[in-house]
């Protein structure tokens, strides 16, 4: 996510990020996650669209990017838990909510329903069963 300072801003305060305009790149979370999915190849999540996973609902950061490719190896597991994230399932959320469709972040906010719109078709055709199970770099070390 890039911040891009607000100049209506009214806030005196001295971080100018904090009413800054928030920019998701669209095209490269998506992108990322349908390379992740068509490939069953974590290695193609990218900085962008690991900061906006590990935001969603039922998700953690896993310490930092790296735990995070290594806990969703698995790929069927990635995609269980993006069709159990409520961001998914309830992303319009972000449009009829006057919190998020009103406030200084409505651009933001109405990106981020596009996104989350996006990855659930993506993910709602898929059904979980299809992925085999992946050793995990965890896992491996383990087992020598």
């Amino acid at each position: 996510m890039k911040y891009i300072n607000n100049p209506n801003t009214k806030c005196t305060c001295s971080n100018p990020k904090h009413h800054a305009f928030w920019i998701l790149n669209k095209k490269n979370i998506i992108t990322s996650i349908k390379r992740i999915i068509e490939t069953q190849n974590i290695n193609y999540l990218t900085k962008d669209c690991y900061d906006f996973l590990h935001n969603l609902s039922g998700f953690i950061a896993h310490y930092d990017i790296n735990g995070f490719m290594d806990y969703y190896n698995n790929i069927a597991l990635l995609v269980k838990d993006l069709q159990n994230s409520s961001d998914l399932s309830d992303f319009e959320r972000y449009i009829t909510d006057k919190y998020f469709s009103e406030g200084e972040q409505k651009m933001y906010y109405a990106d981020k329903a596009e996104v989350l719109k996006n990855i659930k078709s993506i993910v709602d055709k898929i059904k979980v069963k299809e992925f085999p199970k992946t050793i995990s770099y965890t896992e491996n070390i383990l087992a020598i």
